[in-house]
């Protein structure tokens, strides 16, 4: 049994620096921990890796169009859904990676 894990990603701003990092980006399978509103993390391609399955470039016209990119990753994984236990929350140093037992190649990308 295999679960499909998707992350739909809207980045505003359009620039070069941000096309090579997102270029990068698609040229490997990453692992993505992934925040969300109520301080949960997730790691997403643990196994297998995520790869960028689609994404746009939109331009908008009026002031308040997205300018900027949306990607989207997948990944076919063993495990519905990795959850890291948090020790003690947003106060810890190493929050949100409190829970995590090996940081030794733990590289971080933060978005904006």
């Amino acid at each position: 049994t295999f679960f499909s894990q998707a992350l739909s990603v809207t980045l505003q701003k359009i620039d070069h620096d941000m096309t090579n990092e997102l270029r990068l980006m698609a040229y490997s399978r990453a692992q993505i921990f992934v925040q969300d509103s109520n301080d949960n993390v997730f790691l997403l391609g643990i196994d297998n890796g995520c790869h960028v399955s689609g994404g746009t470039v939109i331009t908008g016209t009026a002031k308040g169009d997205l300018n900027g990119y949306t990607i989207e990753w997948s990944a076919e994984e063993n495990n519905a859904l990795i959850q890291l236990p948090t020790s003690a929350g947003s106060a810890t140093a190493k929050f949100p990676f409190d829970g995590l037992t090996d940081e030794a190649n733990l590289t971080i990308t933060v978005g904006t």
